[in-house]
């Protein structure tokens, strides 16, 4: 007992001394503590005192803030290769101010890695693009970021032009990872087809010519105008916040951060933060899409489903109900995906193409799913018997690889495929003419006029009332 409690002991008094510092402050802060007066910390790593001294955003954070700011900076000059082109030679603090950058507006999502992007080229100054036929100061395509590094470098010394080279492009790389590649934050993706539909006013107004206080070429196309409003957001946020708040407002939602909040860690509550009324009010809380998002673990309901599917021709198989009757549990599924309410908020939800995968699948092939799996395995009554009066029968074959073909004529078939003898019954009344599987017996039967032969069906009722063979007997009647 006395082991048991020496052994107990500094494991309660981590929970309770240091688990609440570890949770609000991080594991470094547990170890700084005066309870462990010898541990020093790591010494300052590259790029954190051009952080502090260089990168204004970083200035304003709170210790906490600063470790997740820091950790991100290290992941991306990491695992991002910056490089330079024509021959331009890239510096430590060249590498800095992107990984920054890339960080600055990034800071308030989950996700931020964009994997796509492995690699930045920085020219020395505006260079020469095929794409647009003109000198460009910054381009992004799928996969790679060029600069300028004179004009990305003018991007942060002037902090009062809202023009950016660095934030316009990433915002860019953004857009590109969300609509294109399918791998960028959740909330992000969730959100980004909201916040344009939130200031599709302020677009169409420059695209009309109006003034506005966003530069004209911010009409050129969606992507521009994102990334001129970011621009804004990021260079001069009170302007923003005053002439456009709706632009401001929805921004901090889909960034999750208020860049006028330097005492919080750029936190935004949408709930507290909005001081004004603007035109389209900020949701409680986002709802979830997949519109743009590459994996999600919903993508494997079709899967399954579709797998339940073989199962359920199974219990077709073994179901007396005929394939009008299970084509029309299908059809039956997919008129209640045809719903306009389920329509629309499955086309909200996923991609256009998935989402009628998801129509099929999930209301098409889960409808039959339920009904021939729900029958089949649960039982509402005990096993019970048919008889019916055989009055004829027919010879056929059938070939072995494929037992549900219907017995035929030995002429029809060719090849080395076995072939089985099969007869089928006909029955008094013309019972189970649509069955043929019940009439079925391999083999061949002969039959004296003289004497009576039942066939007889064992069968229970399933769960929606359908029969469930058990077995089918051949008897001879005395």
């Amino acid at each position: 007992m006395v082991l048991l409690i020496a052994f107990l002991l500094p494991f309660l008094f981590f929970l309770i001394y240091g688990l609440p510092i570890l949770k609000k402050e991080g594991l470094q802060s547990v170890f700084n503590t005066t309870f462990f007066p010898s541990v020093n910390l790591p010494p300052k790593a590259p790029g954190e005192a051009f952080l502090q001294t260089r990168f204004t955003y970083y200035k304003s954070l709170s210790p906490k803030g600063s470790r997740k700011f820091f950790k991100r900076f290290c992941y991306i000059l990491n695992n991002k290769e910056i490089t330079g082109a024509e021959g331009f030679s890239v510096t430590d603090e060249m590498r800095y101010y992107i990984a920054a950058c890339w960080v600055q507006i990034t800071f308030g999502l989950d996700r931020y890695k964009m994997p796509n992007y492995e690699l930045i080229k920085l020219y020395e100054s505006a260079f020469y693009s095929r794409k647009a036929d003109a000198e460009v100061k910054g381009l992004t395509t799928a996969t790679v970021l060029f600069f300028s590094w004179a004009d990305f470098l003018d991007g942060y010394e002037n902090t009062t032009d809202n023009y950016n080279v660095g934030i316009h492009e990433f915002s860019h790389a953004f857009l590109i990872s969300t609509f294109k590649n399918g791998d960028f934050d959740v909330g992000f993706s969730s959100y980004i087809d909201q916040w344009f539909e939130a200031t599709k006013v302020e677009f169409e107004n420059l695209s009309e010519g109006i003034p506005s206080h966003l530069r004209g070429y911010a009409a050129v196309n969606n992507y521009e105008f994102f990334s001129v409003c970011m621009e804004n957001f990021f260079e001069t946020p009170e302007v923003l916040k005053e002439k456009l708040p709706d632009i401001f407002y929805h921004l901090c939602y889909l960034l999750n951060q208020n860049p006028l909040n330097t005492s919080g860690d750029y936190a935004f509550e949408p709930n507290t933060g909005v001081g004004v009324s603007i035109a389209i009010p900020l949701p409680e809380k986002a709802a979830l899409t997949l519109k743009y998002t590459g994996y999600h673990w919903s993508y494997f309901i079709p899967i399954a489903s579709s797998l339940c599917l073989l199962l359920s021709f199974k219990a077709y198989r073994d179901t007396m109900i005929t394939f009008p009757e299970f084509l029309l549990m299908f059809l039956s599924g997919l008129s209640i995906g045809a719903i306009k309410p389920i329509r629309n908020r499955l086309y909200n939800f996923f991609s256009p193409s998935l989402a009628s995968l998801f129509i099929v699948t999930c209301f098409g092939f889960g409808v039959l799913n339920i009904i021939c799996l729900g029958n089949y395995y649960i039982p509402i009554s005990n096993t019970k018997i048919d008889e019916y009066e055989i009055v004829g029968y027919t010879y056929g074959v059938r070939l072995a690889d494929n037992p549900s073909n219907r017995a035929v004529p030995v002429a029809i078939y060719t090849g080395r495929s076995k072939r089985i003898p099969e007869t089928t019954f006909d029955l008094k009344d013309d019972a189970l003419g649509n069955f043929h599987y019940l009439r079925s017996k391999d083999g061949s039967y002969t039959f004296d006029v003289n004497e009576k032969h039942i066939l007889r069906i064992n069968y229970h009722y399933g769960l929606f009332g359908l029969k469930v063979v058990e077995s089918t007997i051949l008897l001879r009647v005395e």
